[in-house]
C-alpha cells in the first residue's frame, strides 16, 4: 500500500502540472490595457458644431490632442468662432478643451474676444456652456469699445456677446475718468 501512495502521489503532482502547463500555453493572451490618458495630436486642425444646420462655434488650432478614452479635446493656439444666425464672435486663447459630452468649452491663458460691433474683451479664462449657450469667465474681465473700458470680477453673457453682465468691483473708465 505504501508502494502505490508514493506512486498516486506523483501521478497527481504530474497531473496538476500538465493541467497548469496547457493552461499557460494555450488559454487566450489578455488584451493589452490601453494607457490611461493615452492622447492621439492633430495639427492644423479645424472642428465644428453645428445644431439645426447652422454653426454654432467653429475651433482651429495649431495642434489639438484627443484624450484617447475620454474623447476631450486639448487645444494649443485656439482661435474660436461663436455664431448665432449672422452673428459672430471671434475668440483667440492660448489654450482651449473641449468636452462633447458635456457640451463645454473651456478657454484659458491669454484670451481675448471680438464681437462685430467691435467690443473687446481681455480675459484669463472663459467658458461656454452648450447646454445653457452662455459664456462665462472669472478672475478679471476687461471689456473695451471705443473710448470706454467697463471692468469687472466675473462675466456672463450670451455665446454672441449681444446680452452680457459684468459683476463684482465693476468700474467702468471713459475718455481717462473713472466712474
Amino acid at each position: 500500500m505504501k508502494r502505490y501512495k508514493g506512486w498516486l502521489w506523483l501521478i497527481v503532482v504530474l497531473l496538476v502540472f500538465a493541467i497548469g502547463m496547457g493552461f499557460a500555453l494555450f488559454a487566450p493572451a489578455p488584451l493589452p490595457a490601453e494607457e490611461p490618458g493615452a492622447r492621439v495630436a492633430f495639427n492644423g486642425t479645424v472642428i465644428q458644431q453645428e445644431e439645426a444646420g447652422e454653426l454654432v462655434w467653429r475651433i482651429s488650432a495649431a495642434k489639438i490632442e484627443m484624450d484617447t478614452k475620454t474623447r476631450i479635446l486639448y487645444a494649443h493656439d485656439v482661435d474660436l468662432l461663436f455664431a448665432k444666425g449672422a452673428h459672430q464672435v471671434h475668440v483667440k486663447a492660448s489654450e482651449g478643451v473641449v468636452d462633447n459630452s458635456r457640451k463645454r468649452i473651456e478657454l484659458s491663458g491669454t484670451v481675448d474676444a471680438r464681437s462685430e460691433d467691435n467690443a473687446y474683451l481681455h480675459l484669463t479664462n472663459l467658458q461656454y456652456d452648450g447646454n445653457t449657450d452662455t459664456l462665462t469667465a472669472d478672475g478679471g474681465v476687461v471689456m473695451e469699445k471705443g473710448d470706454m473700458q467697463l471692468c469687472g470680477d466675473r462675466l456672463e453673457a450670451d455665446r454672441i456677446l449681444r446680452e452680457v453682465r459684468l459683476t463684482g468691483n465693476v468700474e467702468l473708465h471713459k475718455g481717462g475718468r473713472t466712474e
